[in-house]
Order: C-alpha cells, then sequence, then structure tokens
C-alpha cells in the first residue's frame, strides 16, 4: 500500500512467519494460521508515533467501513475452530488478494492512479496531542 511502507512490510513478513511455522509446527499438530482483517476499530484511546516521534492519538477513519472488534474475534475465533489456514474478512480484502494474486498489473494501475486519494484519506498519521 502506498504512504504505508513499514506497515505493508510487516504484514507481508507475519504472513512468511505463519507460512513457516505451519510447516514447521505440523509435525507437533499446532494449528498456525493467518487472518487478513483489514480496517477495523481502534480503541479510541490508542496512540501511535507522529512522524516527529511524539504519541498522538489514533485518528478516527471516518471515510471506511470499520468492522467491530467483535466482529473480528469471532471470525478468528472460528478460523481456529476450523483449523484453516487462513482468511480474509472484507470484500475489500477479498478484491485486493484475487487482484494482486491474478490481476497484477491491475492492482499496480490501481494503486498508481488512487495513490493521493490513499494518501490523503486512508493514511493518516498524526492526530490530536
Amino acid at each position: 500500500m502506498p504512504y504505508n511502507v513499514a506497515y505493508s512490510a510487516s504484514k507481508m513478513a507475519q504472513a512468511a512467519l505463519a507460512e513457516a511455522l505451519r510447516i514447521e509446527l505440523r509435525e507437533y499438530n499446532i494449528h498456525v494460521g493467518i487472518a487478513f482483517v483489514g480496517f477495523t476499530q481502534n480503541d479510541p484511546k490508542k496512540k501511535i508515533l507522529d512522524v516527529d516521534g511524539s504519541l498522538v492519538y489514533l485518528p478516527k477513519r471516518t471515510n471506511l467501513y470499520l468492522d467491530p472488534p467483535e466482529s473480528v474475534a469471532e471470525s478468528i475465533g472460528q478460523m481456529i475452530f476450523k483449523r484453516k489456514k487462513r482468511i480474509t474478512l472484507t470484500g475489500l480484502g477479498q478484491f485486493a488478494n484475487f487482484s494482486i494474486r491474478y490481476l497484477p498489473w491491475f492492482s499496480n494501475w490501481l494503486l498508481t492512479l488512487n495513490r493521493n486519494k490513499i494518501k490523503s484519506e486512508i493514511t493518516m498519521i498524526g492526530g490530536q496531542k
């Protein structure tokens, strides 16, 4: 995701970790799954580091549909119960997963076309100090 490089890289690392652990721990019958949850409502008291290193409240996103934490937790519980390898919870996430895998040129074009909108509407660094 443009303007979210560190966040995107950390998510890719988590996916790779889950894939490797699934194989390593199979003989012990330990289930390892990964959930791609999409945008989720955050605790209104959650703080993040701003670009200058100061702590700020994470701004509330009002331009996106945000899944409630209870819904995300229920889906993850079902993933564990059913021993699924991976789940993607939102329609947007499922679309992104499909297009990145099967139509990478389209994903690249779409993200490039919308990079300024992504920067202004989705990427929100900083908040009330």
